[in-house]
């Protein structure tokens, strides 16, 4: 362990890991990013609000999108749902609504995203 003598090199300076928060699928260190697209949205936690497309229930307006991938996030840590999807790529949502409703879908393959349904 390397111990550093504050009194000669002064005070280390405070540890700040906040740039990790939001990559490789984690939680922001910050505010949620907001969603555009649910279609192609971050893949990670994203909030919803009445502007996004694709809104699993508009009339609620705000929420909060959870989206995985199996094809990961990249090796930058950040990566969107394409547009186009391929083979072995299976994507699904949840969206967690302000009245307390839980909706999902997904998307597999090269196919449609299925219609967002009630969970809870």
């Amino acid at each position: 362990m390397i111990l550093i003598n504050s009194t000669q090199m002064g005070e280390p300076p405070a540890l700040d890991l906040s740039f990790l928060g939001g990559l490789f699928g984690g939680l922001p260190a910050g505010p949620m990013e907001e969603c555009v697209n649910a279609n192609t949205a971050p893949i990670i936690w994203s909030r919803l609000t009445p502007g996004t497309l694709n809104h699993p229930n508009a009339g609620v307006g705000y929420g909060i999108l959870q989206t995985l991938d199996t094809q990961g996030v990249g090796p930058t840590g950040k990566r969107s749902v394409p547009v186009n999807t391929v083979a072995q790529e299976w994507v699904f949502q949840q969206a967690f609504l302000t009245d307390g409703t839980l909706m999902a879908r997904q998307r597999i393959n090269q196919g449609d995203w299925t219609p967002w349904v009630k969970r809870w």
